[in-house]
């Protein structure tokens, strides 16, 4: 098992601003990247639900919703737990305790090997779930500008109807 040694050199403020710009500039993104998924999130999700009572000639917002929130709350459970079964079987291990007994990570007594695992873990992760967005972006939702607009038109039209009727 190899032991990472920290040492101090001449550079070390230079690396830790160089470090902290980093981390800086990787929140920046991922705010703006969030903030994207998230109004584009919702604005999917009306499409959907119009998208459903174009073709059942029923509004069922409410489920879609809850089914939503339902799944959304599932994978947040289930997801870390995948994760944390994936990281013991590439050998972490949560390894030390401190003087009032509490666990904690001590890094120094994990290994090269398993930091390197954690690295590969995470980027393969990301990449998967980047890869399962894709597909359902790109082969499950079907709602392109010329069928969303075919679909507003004809729900206009229904509701314009159900308006008059509902007048009479």
């Amino acid at each position: 098992m190899k032991e990472i040694v920290l040492t101090k050199s001449k550079n070390g403020m230079g690396m830790l601003l160089i470090s902290f710009a980093g981390v800086i500039i990787g929140t920046i993104g991922f705010g703006i990247g969030m903030g994207v998924y998230t109004c584009v999130s919702w604005a999917l999700m009306a499409d959907a639900i119009d998208y459903n009572e174009w073709k059942t000639g029923k509004r069922e917002e409410g489920t879609v919703y809850s089914l939503h929130s339902f799944f959304r709350k599932l994978a947040q459970g289930v997801g870390p737990a995948v994760a944390l079964v994936i990281m013991g079987t590439l050998g972490y291990v949560n390894n030390d305790v401190n003087e009032a007994g509490e666990a904690f990570i001590n890094v120094a007594k994990l290994g090269f090997d398993v930091a390197v695992n954690m690295r590969w873990l995470v980027a393969i992760l990301f990449t998967v779930a980047a890869v399962m967005q894709f597909i359902g972006l790109a082969l499950v939702y079907n709602l392109d500008k010329k069928t969303l607009e075919k679909m507003n038109e004809e729900l206009d039209a229904r509701h314009a109807s159900d308006a008059v009727t509902e007048e009479a």
